[in-house]
């Protein structure tokens, strides 16, 4: 009989060592995280198993007593002092962090009509008026701001 592993749902993927910064003190650390493209600061916190790459890499395996910053891709959410309360195996058990901070993004450029702002690691394009975002993405700034320059109605001087 073979055990089957509970599986992640599709859209999360587990926590990169290469994400994860550390900082050791005499009977703890600190732990930056900055979290995958696809995964909330709520999902992080809620889904233990996400942890299993970072606790299979003992340089930066977590321990009961380490502190967590969780810090979302785009740097506009964090969760400050997560106290790690479980850490069994592959599994982490987050406590409830010191405190939450969610920024608004800054818009990168704007004509007065639509604004450039970021999307994760990408780029929307938002009505300034309405705060709509669209659904397409752009991968660079300059793309973004490239498509609302073409936009712009041509104005012929008579």
């Amino acid at each position: 009989m073979t055990k089957d592993k509970p599986e992640m749902p599709a859209k999360i993927r587990p926590i990169s060592p290469a994400d994860v910064s550390i900082t050791a003190f005499n009977s703890y650390k600190t732990a930056r995280i900055t979290l995958p493209e696809t995964l909330t600061i709520a999902a992080a916190m809620e889904t233990p198993e996400i942890w299993a790459r970072v606790q299979a890499d003992l340089g930066k395996r977590l321990r009961v007593g380490d502190e967590v910053t969780l810090i979302s891709r785009d740097g506009c959410q964090f969760a400050d002092r997560c106290i790690v309360v479980s850490a069994l195996g592959e599994k982490v058990w987050l406590g409830k962090p010191l405190r939450m901070v969610s920024l608004q993004p800054q818009a990168i450029f704007s004509d007065g009509h639509f604004s450039v702002t970021p999307a994760g690691t990408d780029f929307a394009i938002c009505e300034c008026r309405s705060g709509r975002v669209e659904d397409v993405l752009y991968r660079t700034a300059e793309q973004a701001k490239a498509e609302i320059i073409r936009r712009q109605p041509v104005t012929v001087a008579g």
